[in-house]
């Protein structure tokens, strides 16, 4: 399994360099795109063919996770392509604007909700943010866990004890006031579960590399790198 980062900044991107949350999940001819925020498409594009996506997963409808899906339509407008979206049922203005496009075949998960998408199987979980946002497992030959936006949770603890590696909104400087996790919150999920972190979701112009230095279970993630699992 190959996780590729196209984004980890939020709740903006950091200037000219840097794209929010996306994320590109590979095994075999299987391609999940989980997540898609501004500056996601392009890097997207220039790594595979759109059509060749197996599907989409948004763990939320938050602008730093979902903008990027409005110029793609036009895309897949001009590839006369339509690509499966899964994400929870949200009746809202912004859903509405976002999903309701002849271009997306939408599907709606819950933690009750499995998945088999070609070579990865997919399972939900609940996680705590000011919207509903799901955490999911993806599972090949490794196990991938994919927090989303969330403060500490149980839930938290239970992908990551399910995970080989968990993708983790844990990268906030410590002492962070807000609804995501901060970096010692990192270091608390390895001690109780043993799991190798990858920290994203920044804060535009601050590095969380300061907190995780010589501990080998935590890793900032880079944009544009590919990491084999």
């Amino acid at each position: 399994m190959k996780l590729t980062i196209l984004g980890k900044y939020g709740p903006y991107p950091q200037g000219k360099n840097g794209a929010c949350s996306g994320y590109l999940i590979r095994q075999g001819d299987t391609k999940i795109l989980v997540d898609c925020g501004t500056g996601v498409l392009g890097r997207l594009m220039e790594i595979c063919d759109l059509k060749t996506i197996s599907a989409i997963y948004l763990t939320h409808l938050h602008f730093d996770h979902t903008s990027d899906l409005l110029p793609m339509r036009y895309l897949l407008d001009d590839l006369n392509h339509t690509l499966k979206v899964y994400t929870h049922l949200e009746d809202t203005p912004w859903a509405k604007t976002l999903l309701e496009h002849k271009r997306f075949e939408v599907h709606h998960v819950d933690e009750n909700t499995n998945l088999q998408i070609g070579e990865l199987k997919l399972e939900f979980y609940k996680m705590q943010h000011p919207v509903t946002n799901h955490g999911v497992l993806i599972t090949g030959n490794k196990r991938l866990g994919i927090t989303g936006d969330t403060v500490f949770c149980d839930n938290v603890l239970r992908l990551a004890s399910k995970s080989d590696y968990l993708l983790a909104d844990c990268s906030k400087p410590i002492g962070f006031k807000g609804p995501h996790m901060s970096a010692d919150k990192a270091l608390e999920i390895v001690d109780k579960t043993g799991v190798k972190i990858l920290a994203t979701h920044v804060t535009p112009y601050q590095s969380p590399d300061e907190f995780f230095n010589g501990n080998d279970a935590i890793i900032a993630v880079e944009e544009l790198k590919t990491y084999n699992l």
